[in-house]
């Protein structure tokens, strides 16, 4: 029951976050770039062609890669990638968000939570970086985090208030169960 419960939930806060990340990205690089519009490469078929865009920056370019790595389950290959993205921008907060969805679905939660706690100092607005510390705090058995961020991004991104109550709900059942 709790692997197809961590199974369930990891998969919907992937696809949180990684939702939250594309629009996260999509603001950045108009804001970016003002004078120029975004292509419908960077913005619909990021995943299927990302040297289609060149205008986007060598970080956008990167983390577009990595994004097929990832929905190819090649994470370390997409870890990698990503390393690479926020060298070329430490600034990106996206860059380490997505770093962070990797190294949630490399299991290695101490660094997806470092990770998502660099992107949220990089951009305090970011809901993905929130969920996907949730998820990390989770995993980790650090509830009360876990509630904290879950929280704060269903105030940031409330359209997705139901997929982050769904999650809160089963941290209350998990913990409910365990302390009856």
């Amino acid at each position: 029951m709790h692997n197809a419960l961590r199974l369930i939930t990891t998969g919907t806060v992937l696809t949180l976050t990684i939702a939250l990340t594309t629009q996260q990205g999509i603001a950045e690089s108009s804001s970016t770039s003002t004078a120029r519009p975004a292509s419908p490469a960077t913005t619909e078929h990021a995943s299927v062609a990302p040297s289609a865009n060149a205008t986007s920056s060598p970080a956008q370019s990167l983390i577009e890669q990595a994004g097929v790595q990832l929905e190819r389950g090649e994470t370390q290959t997409a870890i990698s990638i990503l390393n690479q993205a926020i060298a070329a921008d430490p600034t990106s907060s996206r860059a380490r968000t997505r770093l962070g969805g990797a190294y949630l679905l490399s299991q290695d939660y101490g660094s997806a939570v470092e990770q998502f706690q660099q992107a949220i100092n990089l951009d305090h607005q970011n809901a993905g970086a929130f969920i996907g510390l949730g998820m990390a705090y989770l995993h980790l058995k650090q509830a009360g985090p876990a509630k904290a961020a879950l929280t704060e991004a269903k105030r940031l991104k409330p359209s997705k208030g139901a997929d982050i109550d769904a999650i809160l709900a089963r941290i209350e059942q998990t913990a409910s169960a365990h302390h009856p």
